[in-house]
């Protein structure tokens, strides 16, 4: 006899999504980061009352994001830990704007950013007006959300079991960077054990960077 999966009440499915919904803006197009950029700068109506794919309004943004990149070049070459500044470009030129052209974009405005992924997280060196909340809950790339409301004690209790990242390009250095040390605090962070169960010591360093 085969067992069906167990399915949750549609009631209960539909209050996880109205709470989810009302903690982060999800944009329902491809370009996620570029929607996240736009709710934050302009606000709900820009985002909500849009034609149906959402092309037209990702063009006109980028067309004038690139132009805003190209007079702001020497500011935004400034910026340490991120890729090139033809390479951003080129990227706002692409197909989805990533997380890099997004912080990039953020400092030429004066905003700071904040970005929490599934194991780590990242924050800006601006101080500047306001700060963008962006997470990134699993490796998916469209799983990116804009938080619509911050609590600061709800956003430390998060950053406090994940990694402190220094480097969108690269947010691990090479295995010689650390000592194993540095990394059984990381492992202790994520909750990730680094004892051989047969053994009952320490693995190898290798194996500890790659857990």
């Amino acid at each position: 006899k085969t067992t069906q999966p167990k399915q949750e009440p549609i009631t209960k499915i539909t209050e996880h999504k109205k709470k989810e919904e009302s903690l982060y803006y999800i944009p329902k197009f491809d370009d996620k980061l570029l929607w996240c950029w736009m709710r934050f700068h302009y606000g709900v109506v820009n985002t909500e009352f849009v034609s149906q794919s959402g092309f037209k309004e990702e063009q006109k943004e980028k067309i004038r994001l690139i132009q805003l990149f190209k007079d702001n070049k020497e500011k935004i070459k400034q910026l340490k830990g991120l890729s090139s500044f033809n390479k951003l470009l080129e990227n706002l030129n692409g197909e989805k704007m990533n997380i890099e052209v997004l912080y990039a974009l953020l400092y030429v405005y004066d905003y700071n950013l904040c970005y929490i992924s599934k194991n780590m997280y990242y924050i800006g060196e601006n101080t500047g007006q306001k700060t963008c909340y962006i997470l990134k809950p699993n490796e998916n790339e469209g799983s990116y959300r804009l938080y619509n409301t911050v609590d600061e004690t709800t956003i430390h209790n998060i950053t406090q079991k994940k990694i402190e990242i220094k480097n969108l390009k690269k947010p691990l250095e090479t295995i010689t960077k650390y000592k194993v040390d540095d990394l059984k605090k990381m492992c202790d962070t994520l909750n990730i054990s680094y004892i051989n169960k047969e053994t009952g010591k320490s693995i190898k360093k290798k194996d500890i960077y790659m857990a």
